[in-house]
């Protein structure tokens, strides 16, 4: 196979793929979110259903401790752990939140940084979400995703 061949085949895999994880973002928002709603019970709805129904990767969280540099290759870190796989870290997490938020037309950005309660461990990411006027800081990761 020619190396333009490889290419293309790789793009049309992704592709595929991004394509299925955007399918399934809109599946659960229209399982989530009424038309009734307001942003904040959007927000919230978000919120509860990320926490409800994705489970914390504690492996990978273990090779992270270790120093292992090879951790950013696990889905975890991406949206497909969240949609595909239903096993994500708090990257993933957070961006699954600002990208169903986003899709919502609610304005969301993913944060990364230390807890204050862990300053020397390994980084975090939760978001900010602009509601009602006002930036807020969600952490779905630290307010009850399935550990």
């Amino acid at each position: 196979m020619e190396f333009e061949e490889l290419k293309e085949l790789l793009i049309n895999r992704k592709l595929a793929e991004v394509k299925k994880i955007y399918q399934e973002m809109k599946n659960v928002l229209r399982n989530i979110i009424s038309e009734n709603m307001n942003d904040v019970e959007k927000v919230i709805a978000i919120h509860d259903y990320l926490i409800m129904n994705v489970t914390y990767d504690e492996e990978v969280l273990q090779l992270l401790y270790t120093g292992n540099t090879e951790t950013f290759k696990y889905n975890s870190f991406y949206l497909e752990g969240v949609f595909l796989d239903k096993k994500a870290v708090c990257e993933g997490i957070s961006k699954a939140f600002a990208s169903l938020c986003n899709i919502e037309g609610i304005p969301c950005v993913l944060v990364e940084g230390y807890q204050k309660n862990n300053p020397n461990g390994v980084g975090h990411a939760w978001n900010k979400v602009y509601v009602n006027n006002d930036w807020y800081i969600v952490d779905v990761t630290s307010d009850g995703t399935i550990i």
